[in-house]
Parts: structure tokens; C-alpha cells; sequence
């Protein structure tokens, strides 16, 4: 096993969890009134393209065969901006615990994609370790009082980010990873940007700052996950 990627990988999960709680925060009116999901999910995606922007320069890297796999960077940001609105959206209607546990899912349904469309080969340990995460995704969908819609679409978001990750497999063998963040991010921001005439409220400077937090410390996940990729 390689305890580097390993380490990065589990890095990267911590700040996507800090991301996720942020968008809680002000989604519930922590920060005042309460934030639509579809404006802080455009904020993760703008404030996360400027850190990657700078991130791009600090490291002097340089845009190359941008065309070479734009059907594949189309195809990841299209995963990305539905999942993270899903998820946005499921820690503000249920329990924050129940959302981000429902939607890390993820890696369990990228296996199963990375099998059949990577070929990678899973273990029994894998599978058993699958099986038993998914009789706990039971006990999260049958609460007393019946399930939640919203449970059942962060288990959606859960199979798309389960996509996402391994359309990230094959552009990170690919592509410089500063080259991966500035060109996913620039296309969410821009399909991201349409339902703002809709919902678009102007923040205070509290929410603000928990805007620019949510962009930046996911694209720092973002960071640390595509180096565990690679």
C-alpha cells in the first residue's frame, strides 16, 4: 500500500469535510440569513478557481493540450458541480453527520466503476469492507420517521462523485494537477453562475468570508486528492 497517497487521500478528506461544514454554517444562518445552496456551491467553484489560479502561477505552470481532454474536464466539472449542490443542499436540510456520511460513500462506488472501467482489481477485503459500509447507509436512510428524500439524493451525489473520482484517475495521468484544478474549476464557475440571477443575495462580510472559505479550503482538498491520485 502507499502510505504517501494514503496519508494525502485522508488529508484531503478532512479539508472537504471543513468545506462541507462551512456550507452548513451558512446555509443554516449561522452567518445571518440563511445562504441558498446554489449561491455557496457558485462560491466554492469562483473562490476555488482564484486559488487555483494562484496556486497555477505560484508554481509557474503553463496551460498545455488544453483540448486534448476538455471532453473529460467537461464531463468531471459537469459531476462535480451536481454533486457538491446535492451535498450543499443535504447538510443544510438533515443532519450535517448524515449528509457528509451518506455522500463519502463515494470511494466505495468509485471501486466499482474503477472495476469495470479501469479494470483495477478489488480484493475480498475491499468488497466485505463495501458491504459493511452499506448496512450502515441503512441505518443513516430509515430514521424513525420514514426516509428523507434528501438522504436518498446524497447517495446520489455519492455514486456521481464515485464518477467524478475516476474521470480524476485518468486526467491525473494525464495532466499537470494545476492544469486539472484551474480548467475544472473554470467551467463549474461558469455553468454554476446561471441560477444565481435566481437566488443571489448580496452576503454580509461574515458570509463572505465563510464564502471564500468554502472555495479554498476545498480546492485545498481538491489539491492534496489529485497528488493522491496521482
Amino acid at each position: 500500500m502507499n502510505i504517501r497517497a494514503l496519508l494525502l487521500a485522508i488529508s484531503a478528506s478532512l479539508f472537504f469535510a471543513g468545506s462541507t461544514f462551512t456550507s452548513k454554517l451558512l446555509g443554516s444562518g449561522y452567518f445571518g440569513d440563511p445562504v441558498h445552496p446554489l449561491q455557496i456551491t457558485h462560491s466554492r467553484f469562483a473562490f476555488g478557481l482564484v486559488t487555483a489560479l494562484v496556486l497555477f502561477l505560484l508554481m509557474r505552470r503553463r496551460l498545455t493540450n488544453i483540448y486534448a481532454n476538455l471532453h473529460l474536464h467537461a464531463l468531471r466539472s459537469t459531476l462535480g458541480l451536481i454533486g457538491v449542490g446535492i451535498m450543499f443542499a443535504g447538510v443544510i436540510y438533515i443532519p450535517a453527520s448524515d449528509a457528509v456520511a451518506l455522500t463519502f460513500l463515494n470511494p466505495i462506488f468509485a471501486m466499482i466503476f474503477a472495476t469495470f472501467l479501469l479494470k483495477e482489481r478489488v480484493g475480498r477485503h475491499r468488497w466485505s469492507a463495501a458491504a459493511l459500509s452499506f448496512v450502515g447507509t441503512l441505518l443513516l436512510v430509515r430514521p424513525e420517521g420514514g426516509v428523507h428524500p434528501m438522504a436518498l439524493a446524497c447517495i446520489l451525489a455519492a455514486m456521481i462523485f464515485g464518477m467524478e473520482i475516476v474521470i480524476i484517475k485518468i486526467l491525473s495521468s494525464r495532466e499537470d494537477v494545476f492544469q486539472i484544478l484551474v480548467l475544472n474549476n473554470s467551467i463549474a464557475v461558469v455553468v454554476a453562475s446561471l441560477p444565481l440571477f435566481w437566488v443571489f443575495t448580496m452576503p454580509t462580510k461574515a458570509q463572505w468570508m465563510g464564502l471564500m472559505a468554502v472555495g479554498v479550503v476545498m480546492v485545498t482538498g481538491q489539491t492534496l486528492f489529485l497528488y493522491a491520485m496521482r
